[in-house]
Parts: structure tokens; sequence; C-alpha cells
């Protein structure tokens, strides 16, 4: 009796470009981790994780002789963590930015200002403000500014790296301060002999914060008004709170429709007499 060369007799049992059809597939473990690699794009690392084990996936489909499959899912998680990296690349470029720019251009100029506050220094102080707001510096403001921060807090010893811990109802926006048009807020940390406090540098932009933070322009030649911030919340402001100027979150109020008048009463319909 004749017998196949591949099985029992009388079984067809063929291989065809160097595949053989009756060996079990399954499919590759690289190339599911890839793709499972590739959606979970929370993380910083997942993406390229997902890459390199979908390029690995790939690689041992190709020599598995058909025993293996899951090329698509490999080609797919190797997309999306590539697409995951290039995301995450671009955020830590853009925070990095931020982080330099704020220190240029917010930070230094800050503890530039306090010194010169400290010293006295009426130039230096004037010489960093708005050129409106600079007017206004008189040596008896800046000196009284100076000696109440003295009194609650001590000399100015730097600036902080981290947020300090407050105790009272202190924000990192104060709500004593009205802004203006198109006044806004930039809180930064300081150390004094005292505590920690945290210095408001009220400045006035049509960019808004983001033209200090990822701009070139420093906030010297924009402040307006310095709000110093103890750790329970009591603040001493260079200019004290004007009543003048239309709050920055002002909503205009909506008259009232008039009530419309209620219609006369008809006259009572006579009887037959």
């Amino acid at each position: 009796m004749s017998q196949t060369p591949y099985g029992q007799p009388g079984q067809v049992h063929e291989r065809r470009f160097g595949v053989d059809p009756m060996m079990p597939t399954r499919t590759s473990a690289l190339a599911v981790s890839s793709l499972v690699f590739g959606l979970v794009c929370c993380l910083p690392a997942t993406g390229l994780i997902g890459m390199m084990l979908g390029v690995a996936g790939i690689a041992v489909i190709s020599r598995s002789e058909g025993r293996l499959r899951g090329n698509g899912l490999a080609v797919a998680g190797v997309i999306l963590g590539l697409i995951s990296t290039l995301a995450w690349v671009a955020i830590g470029v853009g925070m990095a930015r931020g982080y330099q720019g704020f220190k240029a251009n917010v930070f230094e100029p800050t503890r530039a200002l306090t010194e010169a506050v400290e010293k006295g220094d009426l130039a230096g102080v004037a010489a960093m403000m708005d050129p409106a707001a600079a007017a206004d510096v008189t040596p008896e403001a800046l000196t009284a500014f100076r000696d109440d921060v003295t009194d609650k807090l001590g000399k100015f010893r730097g600036m902080l790296q981290h947020w300090p811990q407050f105790n009272g109802s202190g924000t990192s926006q104060s709500s004593h301060i009205p802004l203006t048009g198109s006044q806004f807020v930039l809180p930064v940390l300081a150390n004094f002999e005292k505590g920690d406090a945290i210095i408001l540098v009220i400045c006035d932009s049509p960019g808004g914060f983001s033209y200090f933070i990822w701009g070139s322009e420093s906030i010297t030649g924009h402040i307006v008004n310095v709000v110093i911030m103890t750790q329970d919340g009591d603040e001493t402001a260079l200019f004290k709170p004007k009543a003048t100027g239309v709050p920055r979150r002002a909503i205009p109020t909506r008259p009232k429709r008039p009530t419309p008048a209620a219609p006369p009463n008809p006259p009572p319909s006579g009887g037959g007499g």
C-alpha cells in the first residue's frame, strides 16, 4: 500500500511556500504586548516599550515560517507607540521651555524686585514696574510696604522651589486685590526669616501670563502691584486696593423685562329687563 510522504495513507498533505498547513499557528505574544503598550499612553515609557516590542514581534513573526501570526498587531503597536512617544517628547519640551521662561521672565525679576524693596531702592522698584504704576510709587509708600513686610516676615532670604504649606485661607490669587482689564496674577514663592510666603505679582498685559512663561518678554515694565501673602493668609500690598475700574470677571446684568399690565376686566353684561 502506498503512503503519502507527509501523513497516513491516502492523506493529501502539501507544503507550499515553506509553510506546513497542518502545523498549528498562534498569535505572537510580542505583537499583542506591543499593541497593549501602544494603547496605554498615560505613562511616558509605555510608547517606547510598545515600539520595541512591536519591532521585535515583526522580526520574530517574519522568521517563524508561518507558525506565528499577528504582524498587523505589531505594526499597530509600533505606530501607536511612536505617536505616544512623540507626544510625550513634545510635552516634555514644552514643560522645560515653560520652566525656563518662568524662571527667566518671572522668577528672577521678582527676586530683583523683592531685593530692591528690602533695600528701599525707589529707583530700582520704579524701573521694574509699569510706567503708570511707577509714577505712584512714593518714598513713603515704599517705606511703609517694606516695614510692614519686615515686621511680619523678617528679612528676605530667597526664592523657593516648592509650594509652602499654608495654614490659613490664603490662595494663589488674592481675593482682596481687584483686577481690572487685562490684569492677572503671577504667584511666586519666597522664603523669609519668619517663614515662607507667596509674592503675588500683579501684571498688566493683553497677552496674559502665557506671554511671559512661553515667550521671551520679562514682567519688568508690566508690574502694576505687588502683594505679599503670609502662611496665615495675611496680605500686604504695595498699593492699596482701589474701588475704581471694572472687575476683570464682572458679568453685566441683563435688565429685567417690565411686567406686562393685566388686561382690564370686561364690563359686566347688562341683564334684559
